[in-house]
């Protein structure tokens, strides 16, 4: 019996845990692509802490179901490598709306205000982030639910974080041409930077689901 075919039809407590987990997890970076709208629009506000902060709440909810999987893992003595495969999977899923919190937090406490020539620079970086998120979230849903097209979501996610890759060097460069104040320019430099590693989060769960996904045909 393969292993995971094993783990979820005999754990679909933690099946269900795992949706609910995904389910906190979209809502959490539904809110950052809110919060992220919001700055690029009308700045720093009051509507813009209102999502720093349900954003926070909702990647607080998603951490304690990431916790109640693992406890129910290891409580019901699950085989090492199931549980193993499954506990890197919840993690390496939980970096992203944990970056997506950081780079919120970041533009809020330092204060940060976005010239108005780098808006369309950063509104193609959230596009492809928040797109990528969108992609991974339909991989891991569909990893659980044994739907495949994994492999197919995973290079949808690569040509974004490629491209992000690029949109971010450019936005870099124009942050450097610009006239402004040298510590500005790596304030915006580092927004960009923790920007960009979303895309590179996701991709990291891509590569992860398309491990495990072998392997549960193996």
């Amino acid at each position: 019996m393969k292993l995971f075919d094993f783990f979820l039809r005999k754990q679909k407590l933690i099946e269900e845990l795992i949706f609910n987990y995904l389910d906190e997890w979209q809502l959490c970076l539904e809110d950052f692509r809110n919060a992220m709208d919001v700055y690029l629009t009308d700045g720093l506000g009051e509507k813009f802490s209102y999502y720093v902060e349900h954003t926070h709440k909702m990647e607080s909810q998603a951490d304690d179901i990431r916790k109640k999987i693992e406890w129910e893992m290891y409580s019901k003595a699950l085989l090492p490598e199931s549980r193993g495969d499954l506990l890197g999977f919840l993690e390496t899923m939980d970096k992203i709306p944990n970056k997506a919190e950081s780079v919120l937090y970041q533009i809020q406490l330092q204060r940060l205000s976005l010239p108005e020539e780098l808006t369309e620079n950063l509104e193609r970086i959230v596009d492809l982030s928040c797109e990528s998120i969108h992609l991974v979230y339909k991989a891991a849903s569909n990893f659980i639910s044994q739907k495949g097209e994994i492999y197919k979501l995973a290079d949808d996610i690569d040509i974004r974080e490629s491209e992000c890759d690029h949109a971010e060097r450019d936005t870099i460069t124009k942050i450097f041409m610009m006239d402004i104040d040298s510590a500005e320019k790596i304030l915006l430099k580092e927004l960009v930077i923790e920007l960009g590693a979303i895309t590179d989060r996701v991709e990291n769960v891509a590569a992860r689901l398309t491990i495990l996904s072998v392997k549960r045909r193996v």
